[in-house]
């Protein structure tokens, strides 16, 4: 068994250091570095108080040209963040102490003029006041560290061997990582084989709650992997035990879908801290969640969605990935059709597999199926927008969203996972049951998990190739086109139906969304569009009264087809615009068993929802039906 990646420091860890770091001329010595290192960084932190990380980068053999660069984005968040904007007091120095120059030659990237007499020593100081997932957040009680924000590195040595040192105070005794365990066992030192591990390894500071157990490994029996669920802030109200059995539960089902377990072991991260949030990583995932979701059944099994999702990301996007999400060129953007799948299928898969370990029901799992329907149908941006254009254009749509995003864009999460449903019914109909989309990810992960990733035309290949035949008229529609998406043939294969949601008595209507009393989106061709309505405008009063209840309780008043005389504020000046109300369209989809589907269909069901590692029997405390 491989060392708990969970390291307990014994409380006589090194002291804090000031706040601010000392002048050049009294910096104290450099941390030693390793001579088979091409690089060192040591962590440490002053007033907590303060948010700040201090930085100390030794370069043993530095090269003749030395430029160092700071992460623009983070893997798994496409989106640009400049993180060099967090950075502050960047200097650097011969190892002797004698300062050397230092110039920004881009707003992200360090250059260091030399000459250099042996080791370079690099210092600066990190805020740290982003409590998410993809950033750096410090405070008395814990600090939780990203790579991306956090550590420099030397253009063009990315692949090199780095170290890094954790000067951690004694009020956070644990550290919990990712990063493999230096080769001296020194508690709080880690050896990062190259600059990616390291970006990809979140570091938890603090007096974190560990749950640990093993799993054995299906391709190997003889291996037996740990896992670790830690919870920094763990609330009374939390269930620890129910959520370690569930989190336990979600493990073993995912793993026993891939057949094998590629790393050595495994740190759920989890921060109760409010909110909501998950971040993928090779050996790792950095989670935030609220303190009471473990009293609300519904909140509880969100949760467990969530911990389903970055789990399964573990294989489907840290190992099996598009072209170009790893290696990493984190300086700017990457670009590739196939989010879709990297997000979108795991988003199908994280609900399903969660039916499959006895965690939802059929109705539960159904309903949540439905609401991705129900999305996909409410945005006009469906018919504007593909699949494989929705994942290109991540970094400016997806997370960059205004007020026309439904009408120009769709979710490659929500029309993924949906379209993922599609797909591996569209297999399982091909091949007359014999094979399905889990089978077509575990053939594209054993082609391409090793390698430099697949494009968009190799993955609808490994499809094709499962399911034996072409699937050009699917990919075509649903994947690289706008058109409606054809429900009825999963319908049918897996015995479903709809259940329409059209209410007999329908309530206006005026298609906008409002942020307070201004409108903050609406919806291309409402009767708020037409009435050339705008994003911002105010409004004041409707039916010569001021609204001061919402517009809401004033719809509630009229009948689809009603005239309504808004008055509003458009840059300060009063308007008076007239909008015919609709008739509010279908805006939620209800998805159930077909009672009356064959025999077929339900043995296709059953065969859809089995799964991969039975699911333990009740307790004799439980009941059965």
């Amino acid at each position: 068994m491989r060392p708990l990646i969970v390291t307990v420091l014994a409380a006589s860890c090194t002291g804090t250091p000031t706040a601010d770091p000392p002048k050049p001329d009294t910096e104290a010595p450099a941390a030693p570095a390793d001579a088979d290192a091409f690089g060192s960084y040591t962590l440490s932190f002053g007033d907590m108080n303060s948010q700040y990380i201090d930085v100390e980068l030794v370069l043993p053999s530095p090269p003749e040209t030395l430029s160092l660069r700071m992460a623009a984005w983070t893997p798994g968040s496409y989106r640009i963040r400049d993180y060099a904007k967090f950075v502050e007091r960047f200097r650097a120095s011969n190892a002797d102490g004698t300062p050397l120059e230092v110039s920004k030659s881009s707003k992200d990237t360090w250059a260091i003029t030399g000459p250099f007499s042996g080791p370079v020593v690099v210092r600066y100081s990190v805020d740290s006041h982003e409590l998410n997932v993809r950033g750096n957040w410090v405070e008395p009680d814990f600090a939780s560290l990203n790579g991306a924000p956090t550590f420099v590195v030397p253009v063009g040595h990315e692949r090199e061997t780095l170290d890094v040192r954790i000067q951690s105070p004694e009020s956070w005794p644990v550290i919990t990582t990712a990063l493999p365990p230096h080769p001296s066992g020194e508690a709080g030192r880690y050896r990062a084989p190259n600059y990616d591990v390291l970006v990809d390894s979140p570091i938890l500071l603090g007096t974190q709650t560990p749950t640990q157990w093993t799993v054995t490994d299906p391709a190997d029996p003889s291996r037996q992997v740990p896992h670790l669920l830690v919870h920094e802030g763990l609330p009374e109200s939390w269930d620890l035990d129910q959520t370690a059995s569930d989190v336990q539960r979600i493990t073993e089902e995912i793993i026993g879908f891939w057949r094998g377990i590629p790393y050595e072991n495994y740190a759920y991260i989890n921060l109760i801290t409010g909110g909501r949030g998950g971040l993928e990583h090779k050996a790792s995932t950095l989670m935030i969640a609220s303190p009471y979701i473990t009293k609300d059944e519904a909140r509880h099994k969100d949760w467990l969605g969530l911990v389903s999702h970055e789990f399964f990301h573990t294989w489907n996007v840290k190992r099996l990935r598009p072209v170009g999400l790893g290696p990493f060129d984190l300086s700017k953007e990457t670009y590739t059709p196939s989010l879709w799948v990297a997000e979108g299928i795991t988003s199908y898969y994280d609900d399903l597999l969660l039916r499959r370990a006895g965690l939802l029901s059929d109705d539960e799992y159904l309903r949540r199926m439905a609401e991705n329907v129900t999305h996909i149908q409410a945005r006009p941006g469906r018919f504007e927008r593909s699949l494989e254009d929705s994942s290109h254009d991540a970094w400016i749509k997806y997370y960059q969203r205004d007020h026309n995003e439904s009408n120009t864009s769709i979710s490659y999460y929500k029309k993924g996972a949906v379209v993922g449903w599609l797909l591996d019914a569209e297999i399982r109909r091909a091949s007359n049951g014999s094979a399905s989309l889990d089978d077509a990810m575990r053939l594209a992960y054993a082609r391409y998990a090793a390698g430099p990733g697949y494009a968009a035309a190799e993955f609808q290949a490994v499809c094709e190739e499962v399911a034996g035949t072409s699937l050009e008229d699917f990919f075509a529609t649903a994947i690289r086109g706008t058109d409606e998406l054809n429900y009825e043939p999963a319908l049918k294969w897996f015995g479903l139906e709809w259940e329409s949601s059209v209410a007999d008595d329908p309530s206006a209507w005026l298609g906008l969304r409002m942020n307070g009393d201004r409108i903050f989106s609406i919806v291309r061709g409402s009767p708020a569009w037409k009435a050339d309505l705008l994003p911002g405008d105010e409004i004041i009063a409707a039916g010569g009264y001021r609204v001061r209840v919402g517009l809401s309780k004033v719809l509630s008043g009229i009948e689809p087809g009603d005239s309504l005389t808004l008055t509003i504020a458009r840059h300060d000046k009063l308007r008076t615009v007239s909008v015919e109300a609709g008739e509010e369209p279908l805006n939620s989809w209800s998805l159930q068993v077909d009672e009356g589907a064959s025999v077929a269909a339900r043995t296709h069901r059953k065969a859809w929802f089995t799964p991969a590692v039975p699911v333990p029997a009740p307790s004799e405390s439980e009941s059965v039906e």
